[in-house]
């Protein structure tokens, strides 16, 4: 008999075999926690892992994990939870509350790579998460160190030399825009 996909299971065959899995995960842990079998299982996993040519596979299964799909997603998660300490569902929620856009110059976030995290760097524990920016954006707040006054004097920098550049008779299209925050390229 051959094995259904997921999607082709009854909600019935599916809870049975998520008990299944938490069963067999239970009865695991329960033996992994005797000393005896923790000292067991490390010296069967020393003596595996110095077989010849062991390295070499696991290498290659690792590097196979990591550039799969799942892998990616998994590694994803992971940072976002050891750097951020928010999870992939408070990311998504930020995502949605944002409607996929940049909270600074409300350019389109298409997707995970293209939105990054802006976070307090002086939070210690929280890491005070804030919202969700576009690479420039982010890059704009990094590099002026999250400084207001720095981001004020390159405003009036910017202003200042777009008013010499109009009295020369110079055009800026970036005057020209609808929207009234900040225009990314």
């Amino acid at each position: 008999m051959a094995k259904k996909k997921r999607a082709e299971m009854t909600p019935t065959e599916i809870i049975y075999i998520r008990e299944k899995d938490r069963l067999w995960y239970m009865r695991t842990n329960e033996w992994r926690s005797k000393p005896e079998n923790r000292a067991k299982k490390a010296s069967y996993n020393l003596e595996y892992r110095n077989r010849p040519g062991i390295k070499e596979k696991l290498s290659n299964q690792n590097k196979v994990w990591r550039e799969s799909t799942r892998g990616k997603e998994y590694r994803i998660a992971y940072e976002m939870n050891l750097y951020y300490k928010i999870s992939q569902v408070e990311f998504y929620d930020k995502w949605i509350s944002q409607n996929g856009k940049c909270a600074i110059c409300r350019k389109d976030l298409p997707g995970r790579r293209d939105a990054f995290v802006d976070h307090d760097h002086h939070a210690k524990k929280s890491c005070g998460v804030r919202d969700l920016l576009c690479k420039h954006c982010n890059s704009i707040l990094g590099l002026s160190k999250e400084s207001p006054a720095i981001l004020r004097a390159a405003a009036l920098y910017i202003e200042q030399w777009n008013s010499v550049f109009h009295a020369r008779g110079v055009k800026n299209e970036r005057e020209t825009t609808t929207n009234p925050v900040l225009v990314c390229n």
